[in-house]
């Protein structure tokens, strides 16, 4: 009797609709096979990637290469100020399920003032005050306190590379079912 209170208590309504989510997104990314995540980058996700790297920069040409557990993204940017050309260089690492990509590593950047990211987290700190100020306080922690059950992390303490890996996930995945 105690072992079957303590299966039933694993299992509460709201952990099973999380096991049949994880279970549902896990099937649909089998389904998603290498030409769609290479049809992805062809259309859309490497200049994605180069407004997220650089968003100031002017994107010009970039290529990619997808393998079974990782993409190379190679993005050639313009400096808008200077107007020198930047070389951004990353690899995706592929996870499972609704993350697709489960890391982002920076194998190669030539822009002297910004690292990659660093600009989208300024622009996704500019949209949370904005979010707070027009939400207010308690509808903006609900909504905090949602997406960090979500992302088991605080999302106002993410850096400009998480949020990449975020936004890119999700647009792979409303791609996928495109």
């Amino acid at each position: 009797m105690i072992f079957r209170r303590r299966i039933t208590g694993l299992f509460t309504a709201k952990k099973l609709v999380r096991v049949l989510a994880l279970l549902l997104c896990i099937l649909i990314t089998e389904r998603s096979s290498a030409q769609s995540m290479s049809s992805y980058f062809a259309t859309r996700g490497v200049s994605s990637l180069a407004d997220a790297s650089h968003p100031a920069n002017l994107f010009l040409k970039g290529s990619y290469n997808v393998t079974n557990d990782y993409v190379d993204v190679f993005i050639t940017s313009q400096d808008n100020i200077l107007e020198g050309k930047v070389y951004t260089e990353l690899r995706l690492i592929r996870g499972i399920g609704i993350f697709s990509f489960r890391d982002i590593i920076v194998r190669r950047d030539t822009d002297p003032w910004a690292r990659p990211f660093d600009a989208l987290k300024l622009q996704a700190n500019i949209i949370l005050v904005f979010l707070q100020s027009t939400m207010g306080e308690e509808k903006f922690n609900e909504m905090l306190a949602v997406l960090k059950e979500l992302y088991g992390e605080d999302i106002t303490e993410w850096s400009g590379k998480t949020w990449a890996l975020a936004v890119l996930n999700a647009d792979y995945n409303k791609y996928s079912l495109e």
